[in-house]
């Protein structure tokens, strides 16, 4: 996973397998080590109980959760993206975008198991 963090902007990108493992599994995490006592988490939770993709910090990590129902058909569908406006106080929102993670069309040493990048010539 990809983890973009703009003012109240947050954007994870998800490559096929975690698309997969999320599926399969219900969550997906990765860390960011910046020493050995210094860890950022990221997380994206299946919930049954949750009517909206929300996101929130706690525990050094950022948990993204988006409902059961609309995680399956984004897992199993073609649409490319999710997005939520989070309302977080004080007339401000938190903007919330998960997105299938695309092949570049310039190749790069490590992209993995991209989803193949519609705009590439065939």
């Amino acid at each position: 996973m990809k983890l973009r963090i703009r003012g109240n902007s947050i954007r994870i990108r998800l490559q096929m397998t975690e698309i997969e493992q999320l599926s399969i599994n219900g969550s997906v995490t990765e860390t960011v080590r910046f020493a050995p006592d210094q860890i950022l988490g990221y997380s994206i939770i299946v919930s049954k109980n949750a009517t909206a993709i929300t996101a929130r910090f706690e525990a050094n990590a950022v948990v993204v959760n988006i409902p059961q129902s609309m995680a399956a058909d984004w897992c199993e569908g073609e649409d490319v993206s999710l997005e939520e406006d989070q309302v977080i106080g004080q007339g401000e929102l938190l903007k919330i975008l998960l997105e299938k993670d695309f092949q570049c069309l310039t190749r790069r040493d490590g992209e993995g198991d991209m989803f193949p990048n519609p705009n590439e010539p065939h």
